[in-house]
């Protein structure tokens, strides 16, 4: 038996009708165009995740509804470039604002904080 026996991933719906997943108990993050993408994308993040370890004997993935109240976030860097991983889309709202809560907890700063500009 696996040290952990279930991943649990937060998933919402984009406004675009993409989805983005969180797991709630370690640091995955991923994103799919479709739930059959979002579903092959979770296996696949969770086999990397995992891949020197034993993998978890289930994945769940709970659809919960994420109601946006703003329209867009700006994100402004000294330098005029975009940062792209080899063979992804660009990075959805959802899966931004999960990757922005793990760091604001690892760091032990508020969002604002990491949003702040100058």
């Amino acid at each position: 038996m696996s040290l952990m026996s279930e991943s649990v991933f937060e998933v919402t719906q984009e406004a675009d009708g993409g989805y983005c997943a969180e797991c709630l108990t370690v640091e995955i993050f991923t994103q799919g165009d479709s739930w059959d993408e979002l579903r092959k994308n979770v296996r696949e993040a969770v086999r990397g995740y995992f891949f020197d370890g034993p993998v978890p004997d289930s994945i769940r993935l709970h659809l919960v509804r994420d109601e946006m109240l703003a329209t867009h976030i700006i994100i402004e860097t000294t330098e005029p470039s975009q940062q792209r991983i080899a063979g992804h889309s660009s990075l959805r709202i959802g899966t931004l604002n999960s990757i922005l809560r793990a760091v604001s907890r690892h760091k032990g700063v508020s969002r604002e904080e990491i949003l702040k500009t100058r």
